[in-house]
């Protein structure tokens, strides 16, 4: 007999109700007849808003007291931030299930005023997030830093960010889903301090932060459906709306924390993001024995595995710097009074020299780069910059605003194209002449598409050579030419690692 009432539990907070409403939406979208019934309970870790997390005693602060409500029968089903359960599970429940995840992403808010401070204080209870960004943010904020320190905040996310407007700290940084839930639709009912997001939007100017520097928390952005074990029927239930890619990707980073000893005291970022082609693993951190996490990989889908064949000599590899040879790159006439005309878009700055020097970028205005290199150059220009592609590739990492839709344009080449925004060429590629004999190479990293065409152009018979490069526009330039004969690597330093060893 199928169920016909459930009684879904979370904590109280809007947040918490708003993820226990999502879950309860994916339930009736298949099972419309079911009856759902939402209550809440305080936990331990609601009440005690002094002590750092990374510094209480037990674990699981936020999920016992909701799991002791599964136990003793008031509850059928949990919704939990799955960040927030420990890494070692209670075996008399258990997580069945998860549904579609948020971005994975932290943000960071810094208070307009405070914007040029020599010492900047950031308010976040993480040890993961200043281990890892410390040294990051003084490389992308637009003025020079000569400290940066974090002290501990608590709360909601409703009480964190007015801790944080009342409060004398520069930054403030938490979790981008936390934020794109309250804002979704279905929190307009539960969420209605809208005037809070409007208050944040006018004092700060944010960033999205990237994995690469600073990958989350295990499980961040997805949502743990937890039942009891011996109530099959709800399990049953739970597995059947589950989306597995999302449950088996969370309990991979799971996995990675656990190596290291788990909990929300260890220094580690650990993501892993999944694509068409293959998934991006971000881990990143310190261990407890002192040891440095710095590794980012592409690992290829089913399928899809990399079939090199090997290099006989290092003198097969085409060089990086060879790249200057094929093209000189000439500004626009016009260029910087257009882009200065620009208001309230969006801006996709797909290098660095494609905003010219002498730009003057409306404040109005959103910027987001392709890669981490051209951010911080533009950084030392003084031009905030709200994002990057993570050197993804605009469509696999696509840039948004953080708080409404906005149009977007991108600045290239002249080129360039794209089909998912508008575009402004700032700069044209003059060819060079080109003295290098490419058919002594066998195996090429390409780091645009246009070098590719040119090289092509001037040299076709190395079509048939072993080519390479990342997940952006030149993988799906070159894919168009050697269909399914291109192999990702995300940088042009792991590509060469791999076939100089």
């Amino acid at each position: 007999m199928p169920l016909e009432r459930l009684t879904i539990i979370s904590r109280t907070s809007a947040l918490a109700r708003i993820q226990a409403r999502l879950v309860g939406e994916n339930i009736v979208e298949k099972f419309p007849k079911i009856d759902l019934h939402y209550v809440t309970k305080t936990t331990n870790g609601d009440v005690d808003l002094e002590t750092p997390l990374s510094s209480m005693a037990n674990i699981g602060v936020f999920t016992n007291d909701i799991r002791s409500e599964l136990i003793s029968g008031n509850a059928d089903l949990a919704v939990h931030s799955w960040k927030d359960l420990p890494t070692e599970m209670d075996p008399i429940t258990e997580i069945s299930g998860t549904i579609e995840r948020a971005d994975l992403r932290d943000v960071l808010l810094y208070k307009k005023k405070s914007i040029g401070k020599k010492i900047v204080s950031v308010s976040s209870s993480s040890p993961r997030r200043q281990r890892n960004l410390t040294s990051f943010l003084k490389k992308v904020l637009p003025f020079n830093t000569d400290e940066i320190s974090f002290s501990p905040i608590r709360g909601n996310i409703f009480t964190r960010i007015k801790k944080f407007l009342e409060s004398d700290s520069d930054a403030l940084i938490i979790a981008k889903a936390a934020l794109d839930r309250l804002q979704l639709e279905q929190a307009r009912d539960i969420f209605q301090n809208h005037t809070l997001i409007e208050s944040l939007l006018n004092s700060v100017n944010w960033m999205i932060l990237p994995l690469s520097q600073n990958p989350s928390a295990a499980g961040q952005g997805a949502l743990a459906i937890e039942c009891l074990h011996s109530n099959t029927k709800v399990c049953e239930l739970v597995r059947s709306i589950s989306n597995q890619t999302v449950f088996q990707t969370v309990n991979a980073e799971r996995a990675v924390l656990s190596s290291y000893g788990g909990g929300c005291h260890q220094k580690i970022g650990i993501s892993i993001t999944n694509f068409e082609h293959g998934s991006v693993t971000d881990l990143k951190g310190l261990t407890a024995e002192n040891k440095v996490l710095d590794n980012r990989y592409f690992k290829p889908s089913s399928g899809k595995q990399r079939v090199n064949h090997l290099v006989g000599d290092k003198k097969s590899l085409f060089d990086k710097q060879y790249f200057s040879k094929f093209f000189d790159r000439v500004p626009i006439t016009g260029a910087i009074e257009r882009i200065n005309l620009l208001k309230n878009r969006g801006l996709y700055i797909s290098r660095d020299t494609a905003v010219p020097v002498g730009a003057d970028i409306a404040p109005s205005n959103t910027l987001w780069v392709s890669g981490i290199v051209s951010w911080q150059k533009l950084a030392a220009r003084g031009i905030w910059v709200n994002g990057t592609s993570d050197g993804l590739g605009e469509h696999h990492c696509k840039p948004e605003h953080l708080f409404k839709d906005i149009k977007w344009i991108k600045l290239s080449h002249d080129k360039s194209h794209t089909q998912s925004m508008g575009f402004l060429a700032t700069y044209t590629l003059k060819p060079l002449f080109f003295d290098l004999d490419l058919r002594q190479f066998t195996h090429f990293y390409w780091m645009s598409g246009s070098a590719f065409l040119r090289a092509l152009e001037l040299y076709p018979s190395i079509v048939n050579m072993e080519h390479s490069c990342g997940m952006g526009s030149t993988f799906d330039c070159i894919n168009n030419i050697v269909p399914d004969k291109v192999t990702i690597y995300l940088t042009y330093e792991d590509w060469y690692r791999e076939f100089s060893s």
